[in-house]
């Protein structure tokens, strides 16, 4: 997030696929979910043994977390049509 806008995409920046992927991570950690999870998600290769010998697919967590980020950009959606958006930062 760009903190002298408050907008998602600081001024000048295009939309992008990096740019999507960091939001996604950024506003998922916020949103409680683990950065297993998020990982998971984004496909990111895990390091050591685990990526040998954990086989467990994530696919329950992986679709709670995709449709709590889609209630996230549903609100956003709506206070962008109310043409209010308030974005908050946690401490």
């Amino acid at each position: 997030m760009a903190p002298s806008t408050g907008s998602l995409i600081a001024p000048g920046e295009g939309s992008s696929r990096k740019q999507s992927k960091r939001l996604l991570k950024n506003e998922e950690c916020t949103l409680g979910i683990s950065r297993l999870v998020v990982g998971k998600i984004l496909n990111h290769a895990e390091p050591g043994v685990t990526k040998v010998y954990d086989r467990h697919s994530y696919d329950a967590e992986k679709r709670q977390a995709l449709n709590a980020w889609g209630k996230k950009v549903m609100e956003l959606v709506t206070a962008m049509d109310n043409k209010v958006l308030t974005l908050h930062r946690k401490p």
